[in-house]
């Protein structure tokens, strides 16, 4: 069976979300892609990334209309650009 693509949906961190930071968040999202990219290692395999609702805090809450002050997204840029990933265009 060959793989074409990689959906991935989110909804990483712990769902205790009251007690989450934007860092903690981030930090969920960041290790599971690093986990993907070292498991996919060459592969040319497309991934689509997404954030799910509680990967952003506070849960539920993210204003897509001030670019500075999306914390995760902008954290997320990095780990996110890769040709298998985003391309630059993506990313920004």
């Amino acid at each position: 069976m060959k793989i074409n693509f990689i959906t991935w949906t989110g909804d990483n961190s712990a769902h205790n979300v009251w007690n989450n930071t934007n860092e903690e968040v981030y930090q969920y999202t960041s290790a599971i892609t690093k986990d993907l990219n070292d498991a996919l290692g060459k592969m040319p395999i497309q991934v689509y990334p997404s954030l799910g609702n509680h990967d952003v805090w506070p849960v539920n809450v993210e204003d897509f209309s001030a670019s500075d002050s999306n914390y995760q997204i902008n954290h997320l840029k990095s780990d996110w650009a890769d040709p298998h990933w985003m391309t630059k265009d993506e990313v920004e």
